[in-house]
């Protein structure tokens, strides 16, 4: 159930660590909880169904006194059994055990602009700000909206078609119809976007390496990117990314790399991984803090170990 890497991460202020994995038969989705780093979080865990690749949560400590996980949802199973390409974001609360939801749960948004799909949630809730990430055509799309005018949106009943099934344990390949209360975004006044085509010159081009994760902080939109490129058998060079851009799409923090990712002998001596295999995945802006999300493995073995590095945020005008 949980050999699979890490893939989106949350960081609550009383130090709890939520993370997200896709389980081991592909189409769950494992959400789980850690009371603080270095400690055992598969004893919390929540299960969901058909919800997506996890590529960004947002955990949130709500006045109720419950969290609850903002994530992909509706989803779709491509080719390879996995499943992502989701139509939907939702907003679901943290109980740990199986959920019984197929594709969604809690309340869920659907972004709803131009057949964009891929939609990954990020969230400041001290700036009130919600950032929205979608893609189409090889291009990925960014949207700001106002946190509170989203969660003040009514219920509508919206319509999304999925494919699901066809792997061990999923049952028979089908495409499913869904209509759903939810909230659409197409309502809701946006505050800013923009779009970043996928880059050619990997050495210079913002999205020239896979889309790792995005995050709203304030005025400014995160974008992070990186892989464990494969260089012969179980020897990898990874690159990671980050660039910082206003809402408009203006890069006011150049594309600057993340040198320990890229620093074999020094994951070596961490103890991280002998292979050089470090693929960033997700990332946070907390409290003045950059952290980033950074899964670590051996070749091909089942030893994975998730790691957040945490930076120091540069303050902008």
């Amino acid at each position: 159930m949980y050999k699979r890497q890490l893939q989106g991460f949350d960081i609550l202020p009383n130090g709890e660590i939520y993370y997200s994995q896709v389980g081991s038969n592909a189409y769950t989705l494992n959400i789980c909880r850690a009371a603080g780093p270095n400690q055992n979080a598969q004893d919390e865990v929540m299960i969901l169904k058909h919800f997506g690749h996890g590529t960004q949560i947002v955990a949130e400590k709500a006045s109720d006194g419950k969290t609850y996980i903002w994530l992909n949802s509706n989803a779709s199973v491509d080719d390879s059994g996995e499943y992502g390409n989701n139509w939907s974001f939702s907003r679901v609360e943290f109980v740990p055990g199986t959920n019984e939801a197929d594709g969604y749960a809690g309340d869920t948004f659907f972004l709803n602009k131009e057949q964009q799909y891929d939609q990954q949630v990020a969230v400041d809730f001290d700036a009130r700000r919600l950032l929205v990430g979608s893609r189409k055509s090889g291009v990925r799309h960014f949207w700001i909206f106002d946190l509170d005018e989203v969660l003040a949106l009514p219920l509508k009943e919206m319509t999304v078609s999925v494919t699901v099934g066809g792997g061990t344990g999923d049952g028979e390949k089908q495409t499913v119809e869904r209509k759903i209360m939810g909230h659409d975004l197409n309502d809701c006044r946006v505050l800013g976007g923009f779009s970043v085509p996928a880059g050619s010159d990997k050495e210079n081009d913002v999205y020239s390496y896979s889309h790792q994760g995005h995050e709203v902080a304030g005025n400014y939109v995160y974008f992070y990117e990186g892989n464990a490129v494969e260089t012969g058998a179980d020897s990898f060079e990874s690159k990671a990314y980050v660039t910082v851009f206003n809402y408009s799409g203006k890069i006011v923090v150049p594309r600057t790399e993340v040198a320990a990712v890229a620093d074999k002998a020094g994951l070596a001596a961490a103890g991280l991984t002998t292979t050089g295999y470090a693929e960033g995945e997700s990332l946070k802006v907390r409290g003045g803090k950059l952290y980033l999300g950074v899964a670590c493995r051996d070749g091909s073995s089942g030893n994975r170990r998730a790691n957040i590095l945490v930076y120091d945020c540069v303050q902008g005008e």
